[in-house]
């Protein structure tokens, strides 16, 4: 069957280019730290997954839920960055005309792009499965490991969120108004709420839910006293003390047939997305030359004698006028430029750029947070407006370090004097004033009462987040790395409340002085470390 033969091809040749970038080996690494953070040890001072005050033992089942569990929430939201841009990578290298010339078809070539993409995240998780063995190993609460209790959670839970991820990318990449910042935001925002619909409602799409009312259910068995209470995430102990937590024996999840169908559907589902997002998918004809009048216009030029060489024919009569033009146009050398820019016209400039690229509705929805951070009550705010405040610019910071490699324009731009430091200071000043608009409405709260640490955190992590786009984008050439690392931050941070990633000061515990004081330090790190990079870029 050669249809499958390509399908393999594809997704091989794809899988090989992936695994070969840094980014994939610094994801691993990022994969495994993380996975550390998620088991922490008992008396440690925040949790991840406890009921009230018990938790399961760290056994084979227990560990291997719970790194599931995370693992699930962080692909969904992460993974799609992750693996999205195989597509738009042959476009850019115009690999994508030579497959557009080949007999691979369009389902073909988008299942085993969608089978990359799987091999991606499963490459991953299977780092994750070994990484959990190993924790269960290191904490030594049991040290029995009991491969089919530790893999289980993978298949039933990550596994079809992988391959829904996986579609959803290559949906995306093929429809030509979400491949760009509409469909960013959109994907960020519609997962931000369905994980939040997951944490927070009876809602089963993820499958979290399900897990954690059994775990619920053995837990009110084993301890009667149990009634209410849970936590799913970075809980730092309220009173900055460590966590004493009781356990006990939960020994995996029974796997009903009505559970394991639900989840094979999303599989299936994942397949039907792939195959749909062939019918917008333009088979890198960005000419639009696919429809029936191109291709009959085409052949009408070729019938009259106006094909390639009519067309150079009517550019050297283009080019002999212009020389005519310019003959008449008197020219005046310039006798010597100013060595000094206009920095105020500059940043101007670079706001505006920044703002181009977004549609009626991003603004709205700026304007949206704005106003809720004066309007809506405290609780509120500091528990998703604020958190969302920071979430919504990633379309302007994502492009910072890169965005000139990116339109081709660097020639242009680097060849201006001082192109270095006043392209690094501008660009990263017009981020800097957009993030503080955004929040302004808590920095006025802040300010009115007197919370100056608050205020100061705000500041540098206004700071922070743009000097770490431009340190990224500058050095890897992609945002890709720096909107997979900023989601988990973020979500981390300023959403979950971990005061050490709070670089903005959003969460109760953050604004702590000497945390403020090392974002301050990492800010200006990074600032140097971007403006190196944009110097390698022009030199290059």
């Amino acid at each position: 069957m050669r249809w499958l033969t390509a399908i393999y091809a594809v997704a091989r040749a794809d899988f090989l280019e992936r695994i070969r970038c840094f980014g994939f080996v610094v994801t691993l690494v990022v994969a495994v730290v993380a996975a550390y953070a998620f088991v922490p040890p008992n008396h440690a001072s925040y949790s991840t997954l406890h009921f009230a005050e018990y938790r399961g033992i760290y056994n084979s089942a227990w560990v291997g839920a719970q790194v599931a569990l995370l693992s699930t929430v962080y692909l969904f939201l992460i993974g799609f960055y992750l693996v999205r841009g195989g597509i738009s990578r042959d476009r850019q290298t115009r690999v994508g005309q030579i497959v557009a010339g080949t007999p691979i078809s369009n389902a073909v070539y988008t299942l085993g792009k969608w089978l990359a993409n799987l091999t991606v995240l499963g490459s991953i998780v299977t780092v994750l499965i070994i990484t959990a063995a190993t924790l269960q190993l290191i904490r030594g609460e049991v040290t029995a490991v009991r491969p089919i209790s530790l893999i289980a959670p993978f298949l039933y839970l990550v596994l079809p969120i992988a391959a829904l991820v996986a579609a959803l990318a290559i949906l995306f990449e093929c429809t030509p108004i979400l491949r760009g910042i509409p469909g960013t935001v959109g994907y960020v925002l519609v997962a931000w709420g369905m994980i939040l619909g997951e944490l927070m409602t009876s809602s089963r799409f993820l499958g979290v839910q399900h897990v954690m009312d059994n775990m619920r259910a053995v837990c009110h068995t084993a301890f009667p006293a149990y009634t209410t209470g849970r936590s799913f995430g970075f809980d730092v102990h309220p009173d900055g003390g460590v966590w004493n937590l009781i356990t006990y024996v939960w020994g995996g999840l029974p796997l009903s047939s009505d559970f394991l169908l639900s989840r094979a559907w999303w599989c299936l589902a994942a397949l039907g997305i792939t195959l749909v997002a062939t019918i917008p998918f333009d088979r890198f004809d960005a000419a639009g030359v696919r429809s029936r009048d191109g291709l009959r216009s085409r052949f009408k030029r070729l019938r009259n004698g106006r094909g390639h060489a009519g067309y150079v024919h009517q550019k050297g009569e283009l080019a002999a006028d212009a020389s005519s033009v310019s003959a008449r146009l008197p020219l005046t050398p310039l006798a010597g430029g100013s060595p000094h820019t206009r920095f105020g016209a500059m940043l101007v400039a670079q706001v505006r750029l920044a703002l181009k690229g977004t549609s009626w509705w991003w603004h709205l929805g700026a304007l949206g947070l704005i106003a809720a951070q004066v309007f809506a009550p405290a609780d509120t705010v500091q528990a998703f407006v604020l958190p969302g405040a920071w979430l919504w610019p990633l379309i302007i910071w994502s492009p910072l370090g890169h965005r000139e490699i990116f339109h081709a324009t660097h020639e242009i731009e680097f060849a201006t004097p001082r192109s270095v430091s006043s392209q690094v200071a501008t660009v990263w000043l017009s981020c800097v004033v957009i993030v503080l608009v955004m929040t302004g409405g808590a920095g006025v709260k802040w300010l009115m009462a007197g919370e100056w640490t608050r205020l100061a955190a705000l500041v540098v992590g206004a700071a922070f987040v743009p000097s770490l786009a431009l340190a990224l984008g500058a050095w890897t050439r992609s945002s890709r790395f720096f909107q997979v690392l900023y989601i988990a931050w973020w979500y981390n941070g300023p959403f979950s409340g971990v005061a050490v990633l709070d670089y903005a000061g959003v969460s109760a515990q953050g604004g702590a002085p000497t945390v403020t004081v090392a974002y301050a330090l990492a800010t200006l790190v990074l600032l140097i470390t971007g403006a190196a990079g944009v110097h390698r870029q022009m030199q290059s």
